[in-house]
């Protein structure tokens, strides 16, 4: 989460600039909310939108780094030749972006607090000006001023929110490469398995909590929060049957389970017999992940993020 790499960057001492994206238009390439970070050494963090116009940027937030003359101040930036700040790109629309300047003696504490606040479940904003950034209690949800009047009258607001939780059940292959590229996508990982020499085997070796279980009770190791996804993949299926049984009507965003359609198809019919009604089956993504033609751990994760990116984020 970008708020976190500025609290950490600042932490060792860098000053740095949060260049954002506080207007766009058209088929700009940096939409509204993106962010990159810049210092004097070392690659930026994030994307304004790329292209010739990013790197430019970035230069110039790299100069001003190096100079010690750190302003705040926004650039509009048109995206078509020989218009009025042209950035040299050709694909259409404008974009606005605002420079900010961070320094450890200023805005330490602030990030700090801003990077404890992404953990909470109690809401908060953060509201960036051109007098610099700042953190707000949110009554109500997603209660957000953004206006961009001119370059030196705008304002940026943002929801701050706990990262996204996924729970994966079965610590299989599958299991693994899904771990790894949700934690890319900033998500909290955590991996359930009942083999304690599988989990012992990949400690230290996932972005992910791994945590020993017993499937007959799965429920017990997994929160009740709307927001969360479950992704059932253990190696048998009398386990995910007895899985799926306990978290047909658990709380989630997301509840899915691999498994070709003959076996979804078995499972279901067995649950139908049981009593279960077909609005709780049909929550379930199963098989999951898109239809891609997925073979390979890799790409049947890559099936299932974008499945779950696809849904929003809860």
């Amino acid at each position: 989460m970008i708020w976190k790499d500025i609290a950490e960057k600042l932490q060792n001492g860098e000053a740095l600039y949060l260049l954002l994206v506080i207007e766009s238009k058209g088929s700009s390439p940096g939409r509204h909310g993106f962010k990159m970070l810049v210092t004097a050494e070392g690659a930026p963090v994030g994307s304004i939108g790329g292209g010739l116009m990013e790197l430019n940027l970035s230069n110039e937030a790299k100069a001003l780094l190096q100079q010690k003359n750190l302003k705040a101040f926004a650039k509009r930036q048109t995206h078509r030749k020989d218009a009025p700040h042209s950035s040299g790109m050709i694909c259409s629309g404008e974009q606005t972006v605002a420079f900010i300047p961070l320094t450890p003696e200023k805005d330490l504490q602030l990030f700090e607090q801003i990077s404890r606040a992404c953990e909470e479940e109690r809401p908060w904003k953060i509201r960036i000006t051109p007098k610099g950034p700042e953190l707000l209690s949110q009554s109500g949800p997603r209660q957000l001023e953004n206006y961009c009047y001119s370059e030196t009258d705008w304002q940026y607001e943002e929801s701050l929110s706990a990262a996204r939780e996924v729970y994966i059940v079965g610590a299989g292959h599958v299991g693994q490469a899904t771990a790894r590229l949700f934690d890319f996508l900033q998500c909290r990982v955590h991996l359930l398995d009942n083999r304690p020499k599988l989990l012992h085997s990949l400690q230290g070796k996932l972005p992910a909590t791994l945590r020993q279980v017993a499937y007959n009770d799965i429920q017990q190791h997994i929160p009740h929060k709307p927001n969360i996804a479950i992704l059932i993949m253990t190696t048998r299926y009398d386990e995910d049957l007895a899985v799926l049984r306990q978290l047909l009507e658990h709380p989630c965003h997301y509840l899915g389970m691999l498994g070709s359609k003959a076996k979804v198809r078995q499972m279901f019919a067995l649950l139908k017999a049981e009593g279960v009604k077909q609005e709780l089956l049909q929550r379930i993504h199963a098989p999951i992940g898109l239809p891609i033609h997925s073979q390979t751990p890799e790409e049947i994760a890559v099936s299932i993020a974008a499945e779950y990116v696809g849904m929003g984020r809860g």
